[in-house]
């Protein structure tokens, strides 16, 4: 018996839509900017947490142990080791604790927290030493729990924005979200060690057979990472959308992606190159300029129009997976019967 064919209702989504619709949200929605442009004025203005005091005897005793451990030192090891020093000594003298409050991959975006500034328009930064390890330790666990709580409502705010989300919003919602939020963070972490480790060993074994073997192995394995962890792109976007556990989200994201796995790498190609593109612009200004506010402002809003983006290309990705589903069931339940 013959059938007629259906036809997808839906379209993929498309990149240029999902753009045009995260600018539009956000501009109407101004309020949305707060948070990101709050964290990197503090990280402008505010007071600097250094760990420079507590990790410098670590790090001189780790170059010694290097030094000993290679016995008679040459003048190339010795120029490694300089580096080494300079790069570290740089790496503790700019480094801010707070900085960790833009969390990954749930938390706010922010300018500076890779740039970490020295100074600002009003001056030296007031800098606080960390001393002990205990403070170091639950500083930091202080700082990631409210940067993930910060994170989560900011994403849930994006996300009912953008999606119109009627159902209400409340403490547990948020503590969730938070919840969950960190397990994906936990998940992540562990499918990264569990891919990076074979890499990093992969590509120490090719790296001693042969140095030329090196460029092409970073190459293969770069792309056998892309395409593992591609899957998961959209990972947080289910907690926030469908408010499903990390395990549930991380299921949908890859159900979205292998339907459209062109299209989306392509959508995140795209929105790679503009937030990067646009971060050196908005980096142009020196720290102790006062039109370093302007870059602020434009990257808290780039940045907030693309997660919005990427809110609706997970949605109208998600609808079209849904029907071509039920299309590819739709289409063998007459064969069946």
């Amino acid at each position: 018996m013959e059938t007629d064919t259906k036809t997808l209702k839906l379209h993929p989504p498309g990149l240029v839509q999902a753009l045009r619709a995260g600018l539009d949200t956000v501009a109407n929605n101004l309020y949305l900017l707060v948070l990101p442009i709050l964290l990197d004025l503090i990280l402008w203005l505010g007071p600097r947490l250094s760990l420079k005091t507590l990790l410098t005897p670590m790090v001189e005793d780790a170059i010694q142990q290097l030094m000993t451990a290679g016995g008679t030192t040459t003048n190339d090891m010795m120029q490694v080791i300089a580096q080494l020093r300079q790069v570290w000594e740089q790496f503790l003298e700019s480094f801010n604790l707070l900085s960790l409050a833009s969390t990954f991959p749930v938390g706010i975006p922010s300018l500076l927290s890779t740039w970490a500034p020295a100074t600002n328009p009003l001056g030296n930064p007031m800098v606080s030493e960390i001393t002990t390890a205990s403070s170091a330790w639950s500083i930091w666990f202080v700082i990631i729990l409210v940067g993930f709580l910060a994170g989560s409502y900011y994403l849930g705010a994006i996300a009912r924005r953008t999606l119109n989300l009627q159902s209400p919003y409340s403490l547990g919602t948020l503590g969730g979200q938070t919840l969950q939020s960190l397990v994906l963070t936990i998940v992540l972490i562990g499918i990264l060690l569990g891919v990076g480790i074979p890499i990093l060993v992969m590509t120490g074994i090719l790296a001693a057979i042969s140095p030329v073997l090196l460029s092409p192995a970073i190459f293969v394995l770069g792309l056998v990472c892309v395409w593992i962890f591609m899957p998961i792109i959209f990972a947080p976007h289910g907690i926030f959308t469908f408010r499903q556990n990390a395990l549930g989200s991380i299921r949908t994201s890859m159900q979205v992606v292998n339907g459209n796995r062109a299209g989306v790498g392509m959508f995140v190609l795209s929105l790679l190159v503009l937030e990067q593109g646009l971060r050196i612009l908005w980096q142009t200004p020196t720290a102790d300029s006062w039109l370093l506010l302007v870059g602020i402002i434009g990257h808290a809003f780039i940045s907030t129009s693309l997660l919005s983006a990427s809110f609706y290309y997970y949605r109208d990705g998600f609808r079209w997976w849904q029907e071509q589903t039920h299309q590819s069931s739709a289409d063998k339940t007459p064969a069946q019967s």
